[in-house]
């Protein structure tokens, strides 16, 4: 959520779940020296064991906290590889698991969901040209839609950008649907815009408090977090809502993200520092489950990659982290991935020239971009013809 809009920043302490080749690790100490304590080093909570891991979690926890890098997965816990191509839907992996790697779908490759990369990664400045929103959105044809101040620009990777419309308040989340038109939500005004590739603006939902992050899908839907009155939306194509999420589950609800393959909403509770799950595959009624086992202090925006992992931004201490997660939707670890300079929010995948597919470009409200090479491409996501 846009910092100035919500105010003050709030402290919390940091839990994760750590991950072996099985099952989370019980509560103990570590043994082999892999596993790092928290700054209470008092051993309390759950604290992995130590098993010579190359890559374990840096001393961030409070309590004692501890967890096991994520390179210790067995394969058959992971979700199969996602296919990029095709208009509709993604196509699971071989059985909704992966062996060595997922199958891809009709015209995606395949990816080694086994062999991903673990963090810390080196988060790099990719861009400096954009303020006054803290989302970004690709268009797929080497342009970033952002906003500069009060106009909404279109940048290319070298940093030479265009103006697509002028005239537009502070934004929050940016997402393009498959028709091109790009859909802006609009805190301070209590809507959501559409804006063409032509660059006209056009009210498309009014009457949202503090409307929040957007996600369309490949059924014409827009998954919306109404953050000032704790709400979460599902906008079919003709304007109709359905609730989906409300009252203390949706709680100052932020990122959001619908998972094609699952069928599973996650959003953020942005000041509880929660991840929810939905299971959105029937006609309701909705139950929001806790998804993450990690908390932080402000969880902001997701990202979901196409071995089904996702990835969460915390806004209040500008870092990124994923959490791996099986068929069913299940968290096996969660890793921090980067930290970050400056203030951040959302993340999305490169899609297009002159951004990496494997790359997430991290933004948030100042507007610096900055990417982290995370190893694995996105899913596929709506993308103008």
């Amino acid at each position: 959520m846009l910092r100035n809009l919500i105010g003050g920043i709030l402290s919390s302490g940091i839990v994760f779940l750590g991950c072996s080749s099985s099952e989370p690790a019980p509560a103990g100490t570590g043994s082999g020296g892999a596993a790092n304590l928290g700054t209470g080093g008092s051993g309390k909570g759950p604290v992995a064991p130590g098993s010579g891991g190359a890559s374990t979690l840096p001393n961030m926890g409070t309590g004692g906290v501890a967890a096991l890098g994520c390179e210790q997965l067995n394969a058959s816990q992971l979700q199969g590889g996602q296919g990029t191509g095709g208009a509709g839907p993604l196509a699971a992996g071989s059985s909704g698991v992966a062996g060595s790697s997922g199958s891809a779908g009709a015209s995606g490759s395949a990816v080694d969901c086994s062999r991903i990369p673990s963090g810390p990664f080196e988060a790099k400045l990719a861009l400096d040209v954009f303020d006054g929103a803290e989302d970004i959105a690709f268009d797929g044809k080497g342009h970033l839609a952002g906003k500069k101040g009060d106009t909404l620009i279109l940048a290319q990777s070298n940093g030479m950008s265009t103006v697509l419309a002028p005239a537009l308040p502070l934004a929050a989340g940016l997402r393009y649907l498959s028709d091109g038109n790009l859909v802006v939500a609009l805190p301070s005004q209590g809507k959501v815009v559409r804006v063409s590739a032509a660059g006209e603006v056009s009210d498309w939902l009014m009457g949202i408090s503090v409307p929040n992050g957007v996600y369309p899908d490949f059924s014409g839907n827009v998954w919306l977090t109404e953050f000032g009155a704790d709400r979460v939306l599902r906008v079919d194509a003709a304007g109709n809502i359905t609730p989906i999420a409300m009252g203390d589950a949706a709680k100052r609800a932020n990122g959001i993200l619908f998972d094609e393959v699952r069928k599973l909403l996650f959003f953020t509770n942005y000041e509880e520092g929660r991840i929810r799950s939905v299971d959105v595959s029937g006609l309701g009624p909705f139950v929001a489950n806790e998804a993450v086992v990690v908390r932080a202090s402000k969880f902001d925006g997701l990202a979901l990659d196409r071995c089904g992992h996702l990835y969460a931004v915390d806004n209040a201490n500008d870092r990124l982290y994923r959490s791996r997660l099986n068929a069913s939707g299940k968290v096996l670890c969660t890793e921090l991935l980067a930290s970050f300079p400056t203030s951040v929010a959302n993340a999305q995948f490169g899609k297009g020239p002159g951004f990496d597919s494997a790359t997430l470009y991290v933004t948030g409200e100042p507007g610096k971009v900055y990417a982290v090479p995370v190893g694995v491409p996105g899913v596929a996501v709506p993308m103008p013809p």
